[in-house]
């Protein structure tokens, strides 16, 4: 009997520190408001995951500077493909295989529509794990795939396809979101500076309604596969409260500009009342979370040229 509960006592304590080794995602908060900026952007280039907000009625979405980060953070497998955020089309525009009406609804779908959108990518254009098979499907099929010049040919665009380029499809597809509040800032978004993106939800877990609940899901039931600190940026005094929130809707735009929708999400939802539309006034306030900081220069001290009156008071 002493033998066995011994052995109890061991293996309880293995557990224990089993437990404690565990990965886990650690959650600093920070509100979301201007004076942000710096500490947000380095904490991305350091190689952490932000929970970025969006306006009601989108959701949070979970942001880093590779796809393995944030499928890590969410606990699904590394190879899961993931949306790409742009801080302008004009960041994909010298890539994209779309004729001018297909140009014109994926731009209007990503920066007007704000929902995430397919969008074909010029085989010759893509860097990833099978960009040799790119060209080469696009070599053998001259006909299906536009040739761009050399001196375009060599500026690659690293790229996360959702579908390869085929024979049969034509130009590889790939994600895209354009959020407000990263929207023309090439330090946070750009060709040289990569976002990947998907819903703030631990893997298998609801979509959080509010931004306490998300960070909860984050640090009770996260599976990580190792170590992350996650700082969640802190919306909700700028979301509308008691609405729904889900993911976007997603839509495939082809080349020659037909939409199809390939997963109903809140944009759906809300089709009649349109209550995604945000006014200018509001998208100001948003964009101006994540603006540098303004610097102020102090006032110059007047000269002895002024004019100073007897109650003036002191200069200062």
């Amino acid at each position: 009997m002493p033998i066995k509960t011994k052995t109890t006592a061991v293996t309880t304590g293995k557990a224990t520190s089993m437990k404690n080794k565990q990965a886990r995602v650690r959650v600093s908060r920070l509100k979301f408001q201007h004076g942000i900026h710096d500490r947000v952007l380095n904490h991305l280039n350091s190689g952490q995951p932000i929970l970025l907000p969006m306006p009601s009625p989108l959701p949070y979405i979970v942001v880093a500077r590779d796809r393995e980060t944030v499928n890590g953070v969410k606990g699904r497998p590394a190879e899961t493909s993931l949306c790409k955020l742009i801080g302008s089309f004009d960041q994909i525009e010298d890539f994209v295989a779309l004729d001018e009406k297909g140009r014109d609804a994926a731009k209007r779908h990503l920066t007007d529509e704000r929902m995430t959108v397919l969008v074909p990518i010029a085989a010759w254009m893509v860097e990833d794990s099978a960009s040799q098979l790119s060209r080469d499907v696009a070599a053998s099929h001259s006909d299906k795939f536009k040739q761009p010049s050399d001196t375009i040919r060599s500026d690659r665009l690293k790229m996360d396809l959702v579908r390869r380029p085929s024979a049969e499809f034509g130009n590889p597809y790939a994600l895209f979101h354009h959020p407000v509040a990263t929207r023309n800032k090439p330090e946070f978004c750009s060709k040289e500076n990569h976002l990947y993106a998907s819903s703030g939800n631990v893997s298998g877990q609801p979509f959080g309604q509010t931004f306490d609940t998300i960070c909860q899901q984050f640090e009770r039931y996260g599976t990580p596969d190792k170590n992350y600190h996650l700082l969640a940026l802190d919306a909700d005094h700028l979301r509308m409260e008691g609405m729904f929130h889900e993911s976007t809707s997603m839509v495939r735009v082809t080349e020659r500009g037909n939409v199809k929708t390939t997963r109903e999400g809140i944009h759906h939802h809300h089709m009649k009342t349109k209550c995604w539309r945000m006014k200018q006034d509001d998208i100001e306030v948003w964009e101006q979370c994540l603006a540098k900081p303004t610097v102020t220069k102090p006032a110059a001290k007047p000269t002895v040229l002024d004019e100073v009156g007897e109650d003036d008071g002191i200069w200062c």
